[in-house]
């Protein structure tokens, strides 16, 4: 692991891997680390230079100081695409990692060669209904209710080496880290700042993701707001793209990067 100190002298922890241009950043979801992309960057990494973070109060960068939020984590990547990759790179969030690239488009869109969002959470949020809130904030802390609602987010059981890799990601973050970014996407209000994005955006839903993730839905509320979007669904896999098909979702992203500018940052 790696580490640069973000603006507000927080020290976070990245990966990297050797590769070529343009670099794409891969950003995680709720209660993970950069550890969910491990094996995506195998595929990716022959060809574009990748990076993995670990987001304030996840993983190795657990002891962080918050805001634990969305628009914090967007800031943190633009200073983490400034200090470290220094040139327009491909952004690419899984769930709340897809939430936190579509404000990077709004805030930093000049930092940025493109984005991918990967079963991404939408500009407007992920409120859910009463019981399956209770659910989520249950696994804050918890074990044995996480890997319980793990096992419910992917079309087919996980290897039992990247399930477990996934508790114990999820055992890194405290409850409270975990309850102020679940607020935070959930109660996303951006939609109509997404209209205005103009970064080239590649949305990457899992053919089989939740209600609120699927295809159909993510057209709605992702697609339809994003002028400059495409979508390629990713087969026979539900919300854990990265892990359940990581060679496709690699694949789509290669294709969609290699047409894209990734200048030098100036200054």
């Amino acid at each position: 692991m790696k580490t640069f100190v973000a603006a507000d002298g927080a020290p976070l922890s990245f990966k990297e891997w050797a590769g070529g241009a343009p670099p794409v950043v891969l950003v995680h979801g709720w209660q993970s680390t950069g550890a969910t992309w491990d094996a995506m960057a195998r595929f990716l990494s022959p060809r574009h230079r990748t990076l993995a973070l670990d987001l304030r109060g996840c993983g190795a960068s657990a002891d962080a100081q918050g805001p634990y939020t969305v628009e914090q984590a967007s800031d943190d990547v633009a200073e983490f695409l400034c200090q470290v990759v220094s040139r327009r790179a491909v952004v690419a969030g899984h769930s709340m990692g897809g939430a936190i690239a579509l404000r990077l488009a709004v805030d930093h869109r000049e930092l940025l060669a493109g984005i991918v969002l990967i079963a991404p959470v939408p500009p407007s949020g992920l409120a859910l209904p009463p019981k399956a809130d209770e659910i989520f904030r249950s696994t804050a802390g918890n074990r044995t209710n996480f890997a319980r609602w793990l096992k419910r987010q992917s079309l087919a059981p996980l290897p039992e080496e990247q399930f477990s890799a996934l508790v114990e990601a999820a055992a890194t973050i405290r409850p409270e880290v975990a309850i102020e970014s679940y607020e935070s996407w959930t109660h996303l209000d951006f939609a109509d700042a997404a209209r205005g994005i103009t970064t080239p955006t590649l949305v990457l839903p899992g053919e089989a993701d939740s209600p609120n993730l699927t295809p159909e839905r993510l057209t709605e509320t992702v697609l339809s707001l994003v002028r400059n979007s495409q979508m390629t669904v990713i087969e026979r896999c539900g919300h854990y793209v990265p892990l359940e098909q990581p060679e496709a979702a690699a694949a789509a992203i290669h294709r969609f990067a290699r047409e894209l500018p990734y200048d030098q940052l100036p200054g």
